[in-house]
């Protein structure tokens, strides 16, 4: 069994570990980590690469990560949808998937959990791709030998760093002189369309993660 946090819009080293692991399971008792993926995703902006985050309610406090609450208001929604539009409008599938994406920013969601893992369905959605995952039922602070933990395998504290078993597949990107390595896999879906997939298989190094 392989557990993971949850992750907003995950990034391509997380959503490629998925695909390859036995039995998936969903963090939903551990404690709420700040400047995580969790509750951002990186996305390749004409000035650069840009973080999303989502404002959250105690994000200070110690709080579990299923209590945590999104700070209500739509400035979060709308910055977040404009700022993909802006990065996207010209990305060769960007009238193929932008529907979807408004369609989900139009729902509103109370707690980030819920947040996230709908990101992650429609991501998945996107793609043709089914990953089925449980919950876990209690927090377990360390996993026995032969259940991997990659709670905090993926760090949003260091863009350039990305697991050992993560084998960045170049793919066509609208800006920057060099490739933006693991950012959101909606970079990758905008610029590849159905070709995301196969790209996303192709970015696992299988036995690097034993």
């Amino acid at each position: 069994m392989t557990i993971y946090s949850i992750s907003y819009f995950p990034n391509i080293a997380y959503l490629s570990s998925m695909l390859f692991q036995d039995e998936i399971y969903i963090e939903k008792w551990e404690n709420y980590v700040r400047q995580s993926y969790r509750s951002r995703c990186l996305i390749n902006a004409a000035n650069g690469v840009l973080a999303l985050s989502v404002p959250v309610e105690g994000g200070r406090s110690k709080k579990l990560i299923k209590d945590i609450r999104i700070v209500s208001g739509n400035s979060w929604i709308d910055q977040h949808l404009r700022s993909i539009m802006s990065a996207y409008g010209k990305a060769p599938f960007f009238e193929h998937y932008i529907g979807d994406i408004e369609s989900f920013f139009q729902k509103r969601y109370t707690f980030l959990y819920d947040l996230s893992i709908e990101s992650m369905t429609l991501c998945l959605k996107m793609m043709n791709l089914k990953i089925q995952w449980k919950e876990t039922s209690t927090f377990i602070h360390d996993y026995n030998k032969g259940e991997k933990d990659f709670r905090n395998e993926f760090n949003a504290k260091n863009s350039e760093g990305y697991p050992d078993f993560f084998k960045p597949q170049e793919y066509f990107q609208l800006f920057g002189k060099q490739f933006a390595v693991n950012l959101s896999i909606l970079d990758l879906i905008m610029c590849e369309g159905p070709q995301a997939s196969s790209i996303l298989r192709g970015s696992f190094i299988p036995g690097m993660n034993n």
